[in-house]
């Protein structure tokens, strides 16, 4: 399934269950940990696991047009401005971007080596230069 696939399909589930944005919950719905009684509960919530879902999207997005990044360039740029206008601050995406490089360490083993490391940082990067770029409304 592709992205344009995925997306569909979010949206139409998303207006099953009476939500306008599938991509992004408007401010005090989603999966804000503060109104979970734990970081546990946070973290295997639906709404949690439905955004990491999407998240791997938008890099599985970025590995497919590795070669041409600047195809992704005003989708990005108009996710960014959607987590702008929900109060995400930019500093978040240095989190998700750690969290994503543990993640890979963690399956891959020694088979994730410094090279790859560097790789997958400058992929993540540019995703998150792209989404800045939505930011700071150029």
């Amino acid at each position: 399934m592709n992205l344009s696939q995925e997306k569909t399909r979010l949206g139409q589930r998303a207006s099953r269950q009476g939500r306008t944005d599938a991509r992004v919950s408007p401010p005090g719905r989603g999966y804000n940990c503060r109104q979970y009684s734990s970081s546990e509960d946070c973290l295997s919530s639906p709404e949690f696991l439905d955004h990491i879902r999407k998240v791997m999207l938008v890099i599985d997005a970025a590995v497919t047009n590795v070669e041409d990044l600047s195809s992704l360039e005003e989708y990005l740029a108009g996710l960014g401005r959607k987590h702008r206008a929900v109060g995400v601050k930019l500093s978040s995406f240095s989190t998700v971007g750690e969290a994503l490089l543990y993640m890979l360490e963690k399956c891959l083993g020694p088979a994730f080596t410094p090279a790859m490391r560097a790789a997958w940082r400058q992929l993540y990067g540019a995703v998150v230069r792209a989404m800045s770029r939505g930011w700071d409304g150029e």
